[in-house]
Order: structure tokens, then C-alpha cells, then sequence
């Protein structure tokens, strides 16, 4: 027998939600989300509501995940019963899911038990079997409605490319894509560290200033959405280690004293650079070497313009102009010393 969904259940879970995501990234208080999901839960079980109560379920996992990662965040240090605690509730979630046959649910609760192992216990041989079949349902999450679902699942994707099977230009596709997932969302505080996490991606494949570039952004817009100190410090942290590896890659200035012209071509490879530089008159640019071939630089020299009814072999002469009644434009008449040229025809050349 199909249950239709309980409205009110759905709605203690899309509150509970928006709890969760204001106290992942902005207070750092769980407790508002922890109480939502459990009013949905048992109003779930209260309606016959599976579905509804896989997702409580799910929620209270979540809850829980977080809460962890704060923790770690922090510095501490977690107890195996947290860990544990945490996996019991999102494999029963999982198992309602099953149960339902919902692809959404299903997608995003095998992507729940995979972070356990990823994130928690560091195994990522067991996570991959969790989250393969969430990156196949990845496009129904996104149908059922949980578009930051689908992100999550191609931003831990794309941490398998950049940690465990390490291709960056992979890792930069997935992160792009669960950016773009993010910024389709329009919440300000899911920006900041998908942004993070490209730019490490771009180090990785060493593309320092597009880095550079990303975590600029990164810090602005989590200074702007009041993100939790500990997720700007590490926006901040990165800018600073992506500016170092950009400046580790600058060129070196000319060793010799140029003049603009002159440094123009060293910078083109033009001219070479000389030995020694100490035998140079101060403010003076050194002169080329003396090279052959192709590594001596030439200027091409300008093609003179021609006229096409020049006649060959003889100077040119444009021709007279004349007036209206035949006669020269001007009283003026050519040098008699000055040599003229006509043609057979006495024709004017």
C-alpha cells in the first residue's frame, strides 16, 4: 500500500534542513536542526510516512556528521562511539530508501554512509562503494529535488581525484560542476567553499593565478555571508599559499640595465643576455652579439610602395593638367634644364 507523503512531516524536514545549513556554515549551533529532524521523524512514523521517515533519519545523520567535522575542525579528537553513533543512522536511512525504491533518496543516503568512511574513518576503499552508486543516481538526486545533494556528491567526487586517484584536471571538473550546482542555488554561504576547494584543485595542477584568483573570491564572499571563523581562516590560509607559489614562478628581472626597447627584446628572446655585465657603461644598453643564423635578430626591412602605371626602366612623370580649353592648368612650364621623358607618341608620360 502506497503512503502519500505527510505535509507536515515534509515540512519539519525542509526547516530542519535550513538549520542544518545555517549552523554548518554560519553558528555552529546543531542543536535547532537535531530537535526539527526529530519532530519530523516521529511524525513520519506517526503517519506511515517511509519515506518521511528515511529522511529524518537521514537528517539526524547529518546532524551528527557535522557536528563531528566541527570537531575536527577544531582540534579534537573523535571517540569511535561518535563515529559509530553517526553510521547506525544513516545506514537505517539507507535501508528505507532501499525500501521505498526512490532513486532520489536512495542516491543521496548512499552518499551519506560514504562520508563516514571518507571523511571519518579514512578508508577510502570502502567510501568508493558508497559513493560510485550515489555518482550514478547523482542526476535523479538533483530530479528529486536536492540540487546541493547533487553538488555534495560531485565535491567528494572530486576529493577522490585530487587525494586518492590523483588526476587535478579530473578534480577541477567536479568541483566546477558542483560550483556551478551551488551558484544555480543562489545561497551566499554555499559559494565560499567550493571555491576553496577549486583553487586547491588548480594548485594541484599548477595553475597558480587562477588560484589566486578563486580565493580572492572565496575570502570576500565569506567575510559577506559571516561564514564560522574557522571556514574563513582556512579561505585566508589558502589565498596565502597560492600567492606564494605565484610568486615562486615569476621571472627574474633582466640581470643587465635595458633600455625599454631593448628589454622588449630580451623578454622576446631577441637578443642574448650578455655574460658579463660589469663592463657596461652605466645607463648604457649593451649591444647585440655578433650571431648567425637564426638566433640573430633582424628588423624586416619595408617594401616601397609602388605605382602601378610607373613605367619601367625611366623616371616617372605625372602627367599636366589641363584646362578647358586644352591648354595648360598653369602658366608655369618645366625648368628648362630639367630632363623630361614622353613617349612615342609624344603623349604626355
Amino acid at each position: 500500500m502506497t503512503v502519500e507523503p505527510d505535509p507536515e512531516a515534509r515540512r519539519l524536514h525542509a526547516a530542519g534542513d535550513e538549520a542544518l545549513t545555517d549552523a554548518s556554515f554560519c553558528t555552529g549551533d546543531f542543536a535547532a536542526a537535531e530537535r526539527l529532524f526529530g519532530e519530523a521523524l516521529a511524525q513520519a512514523t506517526r503517519a506511515g510516512d517511509r519515506a518521511g521517515e528515511a529522511g529524518a533519519l537521514g537528517g539526524l545523520g547529518r546532524v551528527r556528521h557535522l557536528r563531528n567535522v566541527a570537531t575536527l575542525a577544531a582540534g579534537g579528537t573523535l571517540s569511535e562511539a561518535d563515529i559509530a553513533a553517526e553510521e547506525e543512522l544513516l545506514v537505517r536511512a539507507l535501508a528505507l530508501w532501499r525500501e521505498t525504491g526512490d532513486a532520489a533518496g536512495t542516491g543521496r543516503a548512499l552518499f551519506d554512509v560514504s562520508l563516514v568512511f571518507q571523511v571519518l574513518r579514512r578508508d577510502w576503499a570502502a567510501a568508493m562503494r558508497y559513493l560510485w552508486p550515489a555518482v550514478g543516481l547523482a542526476e535523479a538526486v538533483e530530479e528529486g529535488g536536492d540540487a546541493y545533494g547533487r553538488s555534495e556528491i560531485h565535491r567528494h567526487l572530486g576529493f577522490y581525484y585530487l587525494l586518492e586517484d590523483v588526476r587535478p584536471r579530473e578534480a577541477v571538473r567536479q568541483f566546477t560542476h558542483s560550483l556551478a550546482l551551488r551558484e544555480r542555488i543562489g545561497d551566499s554561504r554555499l559559494i565560499p567553499s567550493a571555491l576553496v576547494v577549486l583553487a586547491r584543485a588548480e594548485l594541484a595542477r599548477g595553475n597558480a593565478p587562477q588560484a589566486v584568483a578563486l580565493l580572492t573570491r572565496a575570502v570576500t564572499a565569506a567575510h559577506r555571508a559571516a561564514l564560522l571563523p574557522w571556514r574563513i581562516q582556512d579561505a585566508e590560509e589558502t589565498l596565502r599559499t597560492a600567492k606564494a607559489a605565484v610568486a615562486a614562478r615569476l621571472p627574474a628581472r633582466p640581470p643587465w640595465s635595458a633600455t625599454p626597447s631593448s628589454a622588449r627584446m630580451w623578454l622576446w628572446g631577441r637578443i642574448p643576455i650578455p655574460r658579463d655585465s660589469s663592463s657596461l657603461s652605466p645607463g648604457r644598453s649593451p649591444r647585440p652579439h655578433s650571431t648567425s643564423g637564426a638566433s640573430r635578430w633582424r628588423p624586416r626591412p619595408r617594401r616601397r610602395a609602388t605605382t602601378s602605371s610607373r613605367p619601367r626602366g625611366r623616371r616617372w612623370r605625372p602627367p599636366a593638367r589641363r584646362s578647358a580649353a586644352g591648354g595648360p592648368a598653369s602658366a608655369r612650364a618645366t625648368p628648362p634644364t630639367r630632363r623630361t621623358w614622353t613617349c612615342a607618341t609624344a603623349a604626355p608620360c
